[in-house]
């Protein structure tokens, strides 16, 4: 589960204060975290649209379950200071999200009981700062993650920009 909850949250790059760690961003790209080439999978997709200078709004496309599978659709505010992109997971962004069961986009009702159960599920990490430094390995490139300036040992993760066109998609 700390995959899907960090899949939530904003990355952080390098301590390198000049570099924006979402540049491929801007050119349409998005990030396939544990990619699959040869499937074109991703356990889950994160976009970003600037909203200012140093501000973006980060969708999340995660795999809760691969039973049916339950894919979780979010937006959360992040912000870049001094070289990385940090966010809260919130709760009313985890109500507000939308989930699809089998390829099926739940109604807000149907969805409802679902989310709540997300949420409760996370109130342990509900507004703690995360975030997540890229780093270039001979694998490619590695997420790390803070909560609250603290690594999280085990959850790194493997990152790949895609172009949409490229066909990756959350799948289990």
């Amino acid at each position: 589960m700390l995959f899907a909850l960090l899949a939530l949250t904003a990355s952080t790059a390098s301590a390198d204060t000049s570099m924006n760690p979402l540049q491929e961003a801007r050119n349409g790209s998005v990030q396939c975290y544990q990619p699959d080439d040869q499937q074109r999978t991703c356990r889950s997709i994160a976009s970003y649209v600037p909203t200012g200078e140093t501000t973006y709004a980060n969708k999340a496309v995660v795999l809760l379950s691969p039973n049916g599978p339950v894919i979780l659709e979010t937006i959360t505010p992040v912000t870049i200071r001094a070289g990385a992109v940090c966010g809260f997971i919130r709760a009313e962004d985890v109500r507000a999200g939308k989930l699809h069961v089998a390829g099926r986009l739940l109604t807000d009702a149907e969805a409802a009981p679902m989310l709540g159960q997300v949420v409760q599920s996370m109130s342990g990490i509900m507004g703690q700062e995360i975030c997540t430094s890229y780093v270039q390995t001979a694998d490619g490139l590695t997420a790390k993650a803070t909560m609250n300036g603290v690594y999280q040992a085990g959850a790194d993760q493997r990152v790949k920009w895609v172009q949409p066109a490229d066909g990756y998609s959350v799948t289990p």
